[in-house]
């Protein structure tokens, strides 16, 4: 199919004296449409199913695709809020954001998208006759006479911040394929109500909320979260046209607000203000509790919104992180005279529940109207429960007659806090419209087990909780989700359950692997289809021990869940396959510290320091006595455990626990250091009777550091990258600026950095593109030379004619700037001396980096990132690109 083009061109304004990307504010986007004239005059045709509307007949005939949308969405909730699917169900829904439109070929268009990360702007077309290209922000319109509106093109994974103009081109291709029927949400008022047969909400409120457990409380000098959110007199939340500013306040003193955990928890960029986006209904506020404990009054002021809001004050407690109280565990908003089942659980305030060896008498304390009964007839009223030893929870049963609105239990016992929860008397009637999923937004892992439980929970068209008049069949999605039935993922269900009669909530947990985000779902036949949101973080999300990037395209790193690997898969070395996002590592009976990758082959070493290599073996770089090629991780001869492992292209060297450095693999340069230059199958001592507590592998050379702190450097010698004053090349090894001692070692493939024991960097080794970073570029730098004078360094790591350090809490890169390695953003060249890396610091403080043929990553205290060249998918963002600035490994 002809591909044509449209230019995205974006204009960036609003973070001014700040370096983070902000979520709340916007950017511009220009886009302009070719006209029919100029694209393919080939001939489209789809088969329509007895569709009424018009067929396209591509970018030009009888019926062109003449009218153009373009969407813009990201991974919050609000650049998610509207979904467009087909009726039949046979596409996965496609989440949109932010949107203008219908713009007319060779028009163009502005429009406003909310700054941040992973920006991914969507250009959709359909036919419409002339003059009648339409704005689906009104309801009215000849839709009949459009054809389906197709997916012509996009583009991911922007990064929108301020002080940059960035041109996009996106290849537009007209497929028959990729068409959808509608969209819903609060920016398509043509699709009729959000919020079923009720009618839309128009909300009257701004309501503060914190239903989950510990209901309604903050933590002294710890980050929590609760919601504020637009509702209306039945407590129903809505959404309105443009966005609604506010800014919060404990007893009357401000809060800050902040946009992760994260951040609060290092007190990292808090503002004295939050919004609800536009379309959006809710809006997570994280802040730090105050640091007394005691009653507080949450409050809200309403700075800006386009509707005359009250905004109710909620009666929170501030409590201490080591408390535990009791959760009413159910629905929320519940029918008059209708008898409802309950858990009363004991918990910990950091969630996990307790389970106590003594037993847990509760004292309820309802308001007027809510009444909680101990058997299922509601027949028996009760002010007290008790939770048996070892038990983590007690049945009840609870009828309403109260008045419309929000009702309360407060729920209290010795050794345990007094906790208040709303109950809210909803609307209609007994009669199932649907499901609503509910649960954590931001919780699981992918891949691993989210001890929280989900629920599906049956609803009326009001969205209040109904029994269920006889057992239904419901249907749990979506594929690449397992369902469980316990917190610890141990007893797996299928995703077809039952909730029985009488019933209205079926509690689930769930192990994903989708990435980034999953929509959990619930139906029945006949019902509506429940769809929730979930948030779910690589297995990165929150750092990593260990990272190592190789030479050759490739990544590998050790998080709490694990070691992953992503990149290219030369020589089946990253196990489960080439991956353009991380992949756990699980050979069996194997706890790695950490894997590290040469051209075709890997190693890992156990936390135990058992060595184990797998991949091609044509060199002997396996260490197993073999040329074979090995699928799965193989011990390398000699029975040895390893304090630390280091791995080049087509060679390995070790350190085992007596301190012995051993080296095997290709030696045509002597980059072993045994003398001689054959292939070493199995692992040989080097440089016998010196003791090593450091190595590191170059390309054809190697450097390591003895336990008397000296620099000894073997091997290839092309452009002095061993550092001792020539050119020739070191079959052993030789001592390096013999009158310092040093701390760590980077051996890279034209030249070599260093860490002196004060702290100080040398480099030296080939500098035709500044690597050395010297403030010179070209030639060659015989001799190790102080760089970024003053500066304390921790860390460095050299790689393909470029290098990376962290000095000073800052991480800084010099030399070869092809495909953006060195992270430094924009259009920048080649530098000669260590540069800062581009908007590192908005990830906290840098703890590691690594860096290899052209692809950087970093861990800081709670994230992995990484920029540079990425189209083998080393960037582990799930997607093929390259990346002039840090990219964080979300999925």
């Amino acid at each position: 199919m002809k591909k044509n083009h449209v230019i995205v061109i974006m204009a960036l304004w609003g973070l001014t004296g700040c370096d983070r990307l902000s979520l709340d504010e916007s950017s511009k986007v220009k886009i302009t449409f070719p006209s029919t004239q100029t694209l393919s005059s080939k001939v489209e045709a789809m088969t329509t199913s007895g569709d009424s509307r018009p067929v396209p007949t591509g970018f030009s005939g009888d019926r062109p695709i003449n009218c153009y949308i373009i969407g813009a969405s990201g991974p919050e909730e609000s650049m998610r809020r509207n979904v467009c699917t087909r009726d039949d169900g046979t596409m996965t829904p496609k989440h949109i954001g932010e949107w203008v439109g219908g713009v007319p070929a060779g028009g163009s268009i502005t429009m406003d998208v909310t700054s941040g990360k992973d920006r991914v702007i969507t250009v959709v077309g359909f036919y419409a006759p002339e003059g009648t290209c339409k704005d689906f922000k009104s309801t009215s319109g000849p839709s009949d006479l459009m054809s389906k509106p197709y997916i012509l093109g996009e583009v991911g994974k922007l990064q929108l911040y301020a002080g940059e103009e960035k041109k996009v081109d996106i290849d537009i291709t007209y497929d028959p394929e990729k068409w959808f029927d509608s969209c819903d949400g609060p920016d398509f008022p043509d699709d009729g109500p959000h919020d079923g047969p009720g009618g839309n909400v128009i909300p009257t409120k701004l309501a503060i909320h914190k239903d989950y457990f510990p209901a309604n409380t903050l933590t002294a000098n710890t980050c929590s979260s609760f919601g504020v959110s637009l509702r209306d007199n039945e407590n129903r939340e809505g959404s309105l046209a443009s966005e609604t500013v506010f800014s919060v306040a404990a007893n009357g003193t401000p809060l800050e607000i902040y946009n992760s955990y994260d951040e609060c928890s290092q007190s990292i960029g808090g503002y004295s203000t939050a919004v609800i986006p536009m379309g959006a209904r809710y809006k997570d506020v994280i802040v730090k509790g105050p640091s007394s404990p005691g009653a507080l009054t949450i409050s809200t002021t309403i700075l800006s919104s386009s509707a005359v809001l009250a905004n109710p004050t909620a009666n929170f407690q501030n409590i201490s992180s080591g408390d535990k109280g009791f959760e009413l565990e159910g629905a929320r908003s519940i029918l008059p005279d209708l008898c409802y089942p309950y858990n009363i659980s004991r918990r910990y305030v950091t969630g996990s529940y307790d389970y106590g060896t003594s037993s847990a008498p509760i004292t309820l304390a309802p308001s007027s109207g809510f009444t909680v009964y101990s058997d299922s007839t509601c027949s028996t009223p009760t002010n007290s429960a008790t939770i048996a030893p070892y038990a983590k929870s007690v049945n009840v049963w609870v009828k309403m007659t109260g008045a419309q609105g929000q009702n309360t239990l407060t729920l209290s016992g010795s050794g345990y806090l007094s906790l208040t929860q709303s109950v809210y008397r909803g609307s209609g009637t007994n009669a199932p419209w649907g499901f609503e999923v509910r649960g954590h937004r931001d919780g699981p892992t992918r891949g691993q087990c989210y001890n929280s439980a989900y629920e599906a929970v049956l609803v009326n068209q009001y969205h209040t909780a109904v029994l269920a008049p006889a057992a239904m069949e419901v249907n749990l999605g979506p594929v690449n989700t397992e369902f469980f039935a316990d917190s610890g993922c141990m007893t797996p269900t299928s995703s077809t359950v039952s909730l029985a009669a009488g019933q209205y909530s079926l509690p689930f947990y769930i192990k994903t692997h989708v990435s980034m985000m999953v929509p959990l779902s619930a139906t029945s036949p006949g019902l509506s289809l429940g769809l929730y949101d979930v948030n779910v973080r690589g297995p990165l999300g929150m750092g990593a021990n260990n990272i190592h990037v190789s030479n050759y395209n490739g990544v590998c790193a050790k998080s709490p869940y694990g070691t992953y690997c992503w990149g290219n898969d030369n020589g089946s070395r990253i196990l489960n396959g080439a991956s353009s996002m991380p992949q756990y590592v699980s050979p069996a009976g194997v706890d790695w510290d950490y894997i590290k990758m040469g051209s075709n082959f890997a190693c890992g070493m156990s936390l135990s320091g058992e060595i184990k290599c797998w991949g091609q073996g044509t060199q002997g770089q396996l260490g197993n006595g073999s040329t074979a090629a090995v699928t799965t991780p193989t011990a390398i001869s000699g029975g040895d455990y390893y304090m630390q492992l280091s791995v080049g292209p087509s060679h390995a060297c070790g350190i085992t626990m007596s301190n012995v450095l051993k080296c095997w693999g290709a030696n045509s340069a002597s980059q072993l250091g045994d003398g001689t230059t054959t292939t070493r199958l199995s692992p040989v001592i080097i440089d016998s009777g010196t003791s090593y507590k450091f190595v590191s592998t170059g390309g054809t050379h190697t450097c390591g550091i003895t336990m008397a702190d000296d620099l000894k450097c073997w091997g290839n010698n092309l452009g002095g990258k061993l550092g001792n004053g020539t050119t020739t090349n070191s079959m052993t090894p030789i001592l390096i600026d013999s009158s310092i001692k040093y701390m760590t070692i980077s051996a890279g493939t034209v030249s070599t950095c260093g860490i002196t024991l004060p702290g100080s960097l040398k480099c030296w080794g080939e500098n035709s593109f500044g690597n050395v970073g010297n403030g010179t570029s070209g030639g060659n730098v015989l001799n190790p030379v102080e760089i970024d004078t003053g500066v304390n360094y921790t860390s460095v790591s050299v790689g393909e004619q470029m290098a990376c350090g962290i000095g000073d809490g800052q991480v800084k890169c010099w030399g070869l700037n092809s495909y953006g390695r060195l992270g430094l953003g924009g259009a920048a060249g080649d530098q000669n001396t260590p540069v800062p890396v581009s908007m590192l610091s908005a990830w906290g403080a840098p703890m590691q980096v690594s860096t290899g043929s052209g692809t950087t990553c970093a861990t800081t205290s709670n994230r992995v990132v990484c920029w540079g060249e990425g189209m083998e998918g080393e960037l582990g963002i799930n997607t093929p690109t390259n990346a002039t600035s840090p990219m964080e490994l979300i999925y």
